[in-house]
């Protein structure tokens, strides 16, 4: 599998697909890799924070997604739910233009709620794991993620976990 690792500042939606496209343009490339946090996520184009595809930047991540036949991994954007809750969130969109994860950083944050299911989704060459900048750190987060036998997994972070030589 080829990735596209993208280790930028903050993008805007639009500023992303034409990194996406650009350097995706003409060559095999099967996913690409946002660092965490590393989309501006304007409320008056998402619902307050929700992650649906009525949200315009979701919904061109997608279109993209589809036409170069990708993965994206947005890395993590803020998620509000209608309860109140507030999660960094890592959105992986699949080679069809659908939402397959919507992972929840599981490690407490300041201001977040903590998710509760592992980050893994499928892929044509195996499950993929995801896990959110610092918690490639926890011992426990690794467990759940390794019981699904992945062939990779991806630390979507903005900067250098303490492991990282």
């Amino acid at each position: 599998m080829r990735l596209l690792i993208c280790q930028v500042p903050r993008l805007s939606y639009l500023q992303a697909g034409e990194i996406v496209g650009s350097e995706t343009y003409g060559w095999d490339c099967q996913m690409v890799l946002f660092p965490e946090m590393a989309f501006d996520h304007p409320p008056q184009c998402t619902d307050q924070g929700e992650l649906t595809f009525e949200n315009v930047g979701l919904m061109a991540m997608s279109t993209l997604a589809k036409r170069r036949r990708l993965f994206i991994v947005m890395g993590s954007v803020e998620e509000r739910t209608p309860d109140g809750g507030v999660y960094d969130t890592c959105v992986v969109i699949d080679p069809d233009g659908e939402m397959v994860l919507k992972y929840r950083k599981m490690s407490p944050v300041s201001n977040r709620w903590p998710g509760t299911e592992p980050g893994v989704f499928a892929t044509q060459a195996g499950p993929v794991g995801v896990l959110l900048g610092a918690e490639a750190e926890e011992p426990a987060r690794w467990a759940p993620i390794l019981a699904c036998a992945p062939f990779l997994v991806l630390n979507p972070a903005r900067a250098p976990t303490a492991i990282d030589p």
